[in-house]
């Protein structure tokens, strides 16, 4: 079963459980909000400087930012920025459980991104985010669309589609935030 699947089954679960749930309004907006939403971007933003930043922190800054949202068009764009946050931590999750079960699962120097891939990838990322924005920003200094190598501790993760995915890496092993 692909993430995306789980993901589908969940909706399905969800929507069969909460029926009358299928439309709702958005609910986002206000000063309080706004005022989350400032908290978890400096809190982002401090623990990437001090080299710190994990996925709640990105997770976190990302939903306040929905949260604080009342413009359809730039509510649908963070809820798609969340959902690729998501979909990351559940590849790094699935990664890591992957990497521990066996040495012998990392993927073969073949099916490493090259240089064509990478910028591929970068070119999506800037076909969906704008270049100014803060998670652009940050999506490139933690190597995101970068070659293979080009920060340490950099890896691959497997597309449902057979292609591999350049993603961010992380300081050594027992340094990671769980």
């Amino acid at each position: 079963m692909t993430i995306y699947d789980e993901i589908e089954a969940e909706l399905a679960r969800a929507l069969a459980k909460y029926p009358d749930c299928a439309r709702l309004p958005d609910g986002t907006g206000g000063a309080g909000r706004r005022t989350y939403e400032t908290i978890a971007r400096n809190a982002c933003e401090r623990a990437y400087r001090e080299g710190r930043i994990t996925h709640a922190h990105i997770f976190e800054e990302e939903a306040a930012e929905v949260l604080a949202e009342e413009d359809p068009v730039k509510l649908r764009k963070e809820l798609v920025q969340v959902a690729a946050m998501c979909l990351k931590w559940v590849r790094d999750l699935d990664g890591r459980a992957a990497a521990n079960q066996s040495e012998e699962s990392a993927p073969a120097a073949s099916a490493l991104p090259d240089a064509t891939q990478a910028a591929a990838f970068a070119a999506l990322l800037e076909s969906m985010l704008p270049p100014a924005s803060p998670l652009y920003t940050r999506l490139q200094a933690i190597g995101f669309g970068q070659p293979e190598g080009a920060i340490r501790g950099t890896h691959t993760h497997e597309l449902d589609d057979g292609r591999s995915v350049f993603c961010e890496g992380s300081r050594d092993k027992q340094d990671v935030p769980r």
